[in-house]
């Protein structure tokens, strides 16, 4: 399991997340456990800077009702049900960056990548790609060619 919050690794059942601290009601563990994973299919998130962006600490993703905030060049492994939904992403500056948004249909069967480019102008939303890839032996996701 991950934190719906930072994205770090939590152990299965834990009640709050030990990086961030959020805490998960017993309602919410239950509901992940309760899903079929084999209707589930993985997504990495990974967001991307500019050299010299030194004031982004973060970057926040919105997809499938979860909100995700985590740091840049760090993919963040989540799960999703296949069909369409709309992605939403920004940067934490000192406020936060103009937010992007993409549509895509996740199919079932696959791997995705959502990389987010962070705007080099604070007031711009950046750029969202989603591209399929697969995960090496490091376990890092790596972009099919």
């Amino acid at each position: 399991m991950y934190c719906t919050n930072c994205g770090c690794e939590i152990k299965d059942g834990a009640k709050f997340c030990t990086e961030c601290g959020m805490s998960f009601t017993d309602g919410e563990v239950k509901k992940n456990c309760s899903e079929s994973e084999e209707s589930r299919i993985d997504v990495y998130f990974l967001p991307k800077k500019v050299f010299g962006q030194f004031l982004v600490r973060k970057a926040t993703l919105e997809i499938d009702g979860k909100t995700l905030k985590t740091k840049f060049k760090k993919a963040v492994k989540l799960e999703l049900a296949p069909g369409e939904t709309e992605i939403f992403c920004y940067a934490n500056y000192l406020g936060k960056s103009g937010k992007a948004m993409l549509t895509h249909n996740f199919e079932k069967g696959k791997t995705y990548l959502i990389k987010y480019h962070c705007p080099i102008i604070v007031f711009f939303a950046g750029k969202i790609e989603v591209t399929e890839c697969h995960v090496n032996s490091k376990g890092i996701p790596v972009e099919n060619k």
